[in-house]
């Protein structure tokens, strides 16, 4: 757990230092008659941030709820929201996998010691609703990402052209650029931590399937489809 980084509270940080260096902009369009337009953008940056965080907690609970018992492969659950362009998040996961397969070792042997008889590995009545949160947390970022991604495209040409004019300081300009780089890369974190979880929680599936346990197929179907379907959403995010 120490090795892993809590990058929302690091790019909120972030965020907050540098949305200081725009504080000139907003009392500059608060005393003129026009509403500069990164206002209503950075509203949107908000929501969708805390659309996708959620998406990563859910997701983090459904590869606890879909564990085998005694495999342990919530491998992206003990990481969080990590950095996953730095070395920290690769040792993170690379260790909690190594536990999950050591676990997934007790866990087959725990199964092997239940052979002809009905037990429940996972209890699939927490597992579909779970399963079901998740798939529409992603719908609304999936939903809302396309327009985010296009109002922070159209600010960027708004504030280049203000500063090429002088309307605005060169400080102020990359306070703006460093609030999107920002949001950008907490959403891409977002979204890959929870293909990551996703892809957990099926082979947490496919474990207990293989020791014996029936109805499995739509879970893994779907929950297979929610790993694809993050990365899909994550493939659209540029971090400028």
């Amino acid at each position: 757990m120490s090795r892993c980084i809590p990058s929302l509270i690091g790019f909120l940080v972030c965020a907050a230092l540098a949305g200081c260096g725009t504080q000139d902009m907003v009392a500059m369009s608060e005393t003129g008659s026009e509403r500069l337009p990164f206002q209503s953008t950075q509203s949107q940056e908000q929501a969708l941030e805390e659309q996708a965080v959620a998406l990563d907690q859910i997701t983090r609970d459904l590869v606890r709820r879909a564990t085998v018992q005694g495999a342990g492969l919530g491998a992206a659950a003990g990481c969080g929201l990590a950095v996953v362009a730095g070395s920290a998040s690769k040792q993170c996961l690379t260790g909690a996998l190594a536990g999950g397969a050591m676990g997934a070792i007790a866990g087959n042997t725990i199964g092997k010691q239940q052979v002809n008889q009905r037990v429940e590995l996972v209890s699939l009545s927490k597992v579909t609703p779970t399963i079901a949160q998740a798939k529409e947390q992603l719908r609304q970022v999936e939903t809302s990402l396309p327009t985010l991604l296009q109002a922070q495209s159209e600010d960027v040409l708004f504030l280049e052209a203000r500063r090429l004019e002088g309307d605005i300081s060169q400080a102020d300009f990359e306070a703006r650029i460093a609030e999107i780089k920002a949001t950008r890369a907490t959403l891409a974190q977002a979204l890959t931590l929870s293909a990551e979880q996703a892809k957990q929680a099926h082979s947490a599936l496919s474990a207990a399937q293989a020791q014996g346990q029936s109805g499995m197929d739509w879970h893994l179907m779907t929950i297979s489809q929610l790993e694809q379907d993050a990365l899909s959403a994550r493939a659209q995010i540029s971090l400028l």
